[in-house]
């Protein structure tokens, strides 16, 4: 058996069997112990031979055959020494070969001091069952960091138009590339762009992407995918993004509140993989995923994270990256359990299947995107809320429910538009708020920026119960525009309005609704079931078509609908659920009314105003219902069925105003009494004749 010493050429060669000392310790390496299973001590093999493990007899190492990395082509397996193991980890990264595996056997590992533990290649770390990174002690931010690196900025040479898939590069730029590489796009004036922006949102949101290479020919490189953008050569500059493959499994950090730190940042990466890892006391934020092409977070276990002096405090953050997904992960505590942020947007990302639970004074958003994302779909999560801003979001399939104590304002699902062209889809979502909350159940805003457009708003299938407005539509910001709001199939139960499409007082360029649908929906609320209009907001179409909508309270408008051109009311149930009389409706259009085939229940209907000549009603039933005809202002068109309304009474009515047609039920029907009794003549009372005796 051979021994070798740190700098001996002989280690060169290492045979089956081995002795190497290493800054004075000795590591026993025995071919024939790994083979039997038997090994004592954790051997340096050759890279063809297997696993690579360095310990020494503390289980600390100090250093690792510094020159002869060959030696370390497979795998590194480390434990801990019983005291400060920062060394031991940082020199195992250091000395690694780059794509390989280190893994942590079970223990605890005590990190400590304030420079972070760095590796700067291609890593797949794995971490035994009860292994522990102690970072209680440690004041580095972050505590553990895997990162590539951007290489030199230059000058696009053309302007490139959103969804184009090829690009003219600088010809030392494009020499560098290899099918496969990633490049970015940026504004960002710290890289040599022009500061032009995404949105305007924050003074740092520039315009951004990464691209990945097909092919090259020349200096002419065609990207895997379009673009999502476009740019202007004069505004961007374009560099290689030396990335770094990264898997982390079942690593466990455990850091201290005070610290403000992060746990884990990986940086400039791509195929990232974050598997079954856990976290606590990183209170600024637990995992970070930025500038990466393409991630997958998942399984991931967060706790006790919350900073409550305010400020950041996120569970899992991703900035500035695209491609990813964040799926099946458990995290409580923390201003936002997973957010979305950085220099340039986040785009085409899934959030799924994860269980968020927002610190309980933070009405924030349990799960977030800050105001540069786009493409980010939110599904099947259970979470405290949402606080999502940018467009082209969809929200689907979550269960949010806001817990006790959390305090009023805001919403359970809250949008904000930070981005003009894009869609909002808020779909099959159960909301709740407990315990008497003044919260909002969903809500699209307009609060930040002027002239935002929206293409489609469309919300649907949701199940909502809330003490404040069911869903909202709103813009504290002048000159809002969106092509078409469309909200279907919703259970609303609230304590205050149901559907509300409104703005705030004051603007001077009021908001524009192309098309207002509303269809399907049952709504039970104190206040109005749906409002639509107020303060100069102009709907030019609004259809409210079979919804049943009940209001709890008298002398409520419901529907209150104002500010369109054309309305659009067919085969709703609109009931007025009072011991009396109340509730109506109020529909002021400029242009046209159609209200057909509706049925009134204990309602009032008045108020229904049209500045044009023209009003459209047939086939609407009226049920103890008082019709005043003299608040309709226009000319009534009427094309088959007069109007009518069924009340319910003892006897056949000897009071009031009524029409040929009318109906009377008897509600204390004895037999050989009348039925029924219907109006033959108009009158008041009008001639009334029994419909047959039982």
């Amino acid at each position: 058996m051979r021994s070798v010493t740190v700098g001996d050429s002989g280690a060169k060669n290492i045979g089956a069997s081995i002795y190497a000392d290493v800054v004075g310790v000795t590591v026993q390496a025995q071919l024939e112990e790994i083979n039997n299973k038997s090994a004592t001590a954790f051997p340096v093999l050759d890279g063809s031979l297997g696993d690579v493990k360095l310990s020494n007899t503390a289980g600390q190492i100090k250093d690792v055959v510094e020159g002869h990395t060959s030696q370390l082509a497979d795998n590194v397996y480390i434990k801990p020494s019983g005291g400060d193991d920062t060394s031991l980890i940082q020199t195992a990264l250091t000395n690694i070969t780059d794509g390989k595996t280190l893994k942590f056997m079970s223990g605890t590992y005590v990190i400590s001091g304030s420079a972070t533990i760095l590796c700067t290649k291609n890593i797949n770390i794995e971490c035994e069952e009860g292994a522990v990174l102690n970072a209680v002690g440690c004041t580095a931010n972050p505590i553990f960091k895997i990162e590539g690196s951007l290489g030199t900025f230059y000058p696009v040479v053309d302007n490139l138009v959103e969804g184009v898939t090829s690009l003219t590069l600088n010809s030392t730029l494009a020499s560098s590339l290899n099918v496969g590489d990633i490049i970015h796009l940026s504004t960002d004036i710290a890289h040599g762009g022009s500061g032009e922006l995404w949105t305007a949102s924050r003074v740092y949101y520039y315009k951004g992407e990464m691209c990945m290479i097909e092919s090259i020919v020349g200096n002419v490189v065609t990207l895997c995918n379009p673009l999502w953008d476009s740019y202007t050569a004069s505004n961007t500059v374009v560099c290689k993004v030396n990335t770094k493959n990264v898997k982390v499994k079942n690593m466990n950090i455990v850091g201290n509140l005070a610290n403000n730190q992060e746990g884990l940042f990986i940086q400039h990466a791509k195929n990232v993989i974050v598997d079954s890892c856990k976290f606590k006391g990183t209170s600024y934020a637990c995992v970070v995923v930025s500038n990466c092409f393409s991630f997958d977070i998942s399984d991931c276990f967060i706790i006790d994270f919350d900073k409550q002096a305010g400020g950041a405090s996120y569970g899992i953050a991703v900035y500035s990256s695209q491609n990813g997904n964040i799926r099946q992960n458990t995290i409580y505590g923390g201003k936002h359990g997973i957010t979305h942020g950085g220099t340039f947007p986040c785009r085409n990302i899934k959030v799924t299947n994860n269980t968020v639970v927002e610190n309980s004074i933070n009405v924030t958003g349990s799960i977030d995107c800050h105001e540069n994302s786009e493409y980010i779909d939110f599904n099947y999560n259970t979470c405290s809320s949402f606080a999502v801003h940018g467009r082209n979001l969809s929200i689907v399939g979550n269960i949010v429910s806001k817990p006790k104590g959390s305090g009023g304002g805001g919403a359970c699902i809250q949008v904000t538009v930070e981005k003009s062209g894009g869609f909002f889809k808020i779909i099959n979502n159960k909301v709740k708020i407990k315990e008497g909350i003044d919260v909002t159940g969903i809500s699209v805003r307009s609060e930040l920026l002027n002239d935002m457009s929206i293409k489609t708003i469309e919300i649907t299938d949701n199940i909502i119960e809330s003490d404040r407005t069911g869903i909202e539509i709103y813009t504290i910001k002048n000159g809002l525009s969106i092509e078409l709001v469309s909200i279907n199939n919703n259970q609303i139960l609230t304590g205050n309005r149901g559907i509300t499409v409104s703005q705030n007082t004051g603007l001077t360029t009021p908001a524009i609704v192309s098309e207002t649908i509303i269809t399907n929906n049952y709504i039970k609320s104190l206040d109005r079931t749906v409002y639509i209009g107020g303060s100069g907001l102009l709907s030019k179409i609004v259809r409210l078509l079979n919804n049943i909508l009940k209001t709890t309270t008298t002398n409520i408008s419901s529907p209150e609908i104002t500010g369109n051109e054309t309305c659009i009311i067919l085969n709703n149930t609109l009931e007025a659920n009072n011991s009396t009389l109340g509730g109506y409706c109020y529909i002021l259009s400029s242009k046209k009314i159609i209200f057909k085939n509706n049925k009134l229940i204990k309602n009032r209907l008045s108020g229904l105003l049209c500045t044009s000549p023209i009003i459209h009603m047939d086939g609407n039933v009226y049920e103890d219902t008082i019709l005043s005809t003299a608040s309709i202002t226009g000319v009534i068109i009427i094309s088959s069925t007069p109007l009518s309304k069924t009340t319910v009474l003892t006897t056949a009515p000897t009071s009031g105003a009524w029409v040929k047609g009318d109906r009377c039920i008897n509600t204390n029907p004895v037999v050989g009494q009348p039925k029924a009794w219907t109006c033959t003549v108009a009158g008041t009372p009008g001639t009334w004749i029994s419909e047959g005796n039982l």
